[in-house]
């Protein structure tokens, strides 16, 4: 049997954890998200959630945790800020041995930053920025391209079919 793993990636704010989450329960495959994980680690272990520091070590464990879950199962849909420039995260997804498929979230900038300080107001203690920079969005808004990868218009409301079309074409059906 093929592994198969599906990647959903894109800046901060940019939708992932939407997308992911329908398609994931759409194909009936486990969903592995950073930030769910993180903010568990965070409640769990306490500490002090609003300290950046503090905040980028759970981010480290959470990734540890992904990239281990993630090739425990045969088919998983994994969401992340994955980084287009980490040599780190590439050659984690080449340990996967599977086939991967990406689908990148894109949206404009400013619709990043204005979501990006909306969902600030309630977000986990564990995540302290309550701006988006620059810097960081370039970090994010390349698809990792270790596979096949589908751009997801996430400045518009989900078109789940098709994204599940765009899906079948590269041969990942539930």
């Amino acid at each position: 049997m093929t592994r198969t793993v599906l990647l959903v990636s894109g800046p901060p704010a940019a939708g992932k954890s939407t997308l992911a989450a329908a398609v994931a329960a759409h194909l009936r495959w486990p969903l592995i998200s950073k930030d769910d994980i993180k903010e568990t680690l965070a409640d769990a272990l306490g500490g002090p959630a609003a300290d950046p520091g503090w905040s980028r070590q759970l981010g480290g464990a959470a990734m540890a945790i992904l990239w281990r879950l993630a090739r425990r199962c045969p088919q998983a849909v994994l969401e992340a800020n994955f980084r287009w420039r980490s040599e780190l995260e590439r050659a984690r997804l080449h340990q996967l041995e599977a086939t991967l498929v990406e689908l990148h979230c894109v949206c404009p900038a400013d619709e990043l930053v204005r979501r990006y300080a909306q969902r600030a107001q309630t977000a986990h203690a564990v995540h302290p920025l309550r701006t988006l920079s620059p810097e960081l969005i370039e970090e994010c808004n390349r698809p990792m391209a270790a596979g096949q990868v589908i751009e997801v218009d996430t400045a518009r409301p989900l078109d789940l079919p098709a994204v599940i079309r765009g899906l079948a074409a590269f041969g990942v059906t539930g």
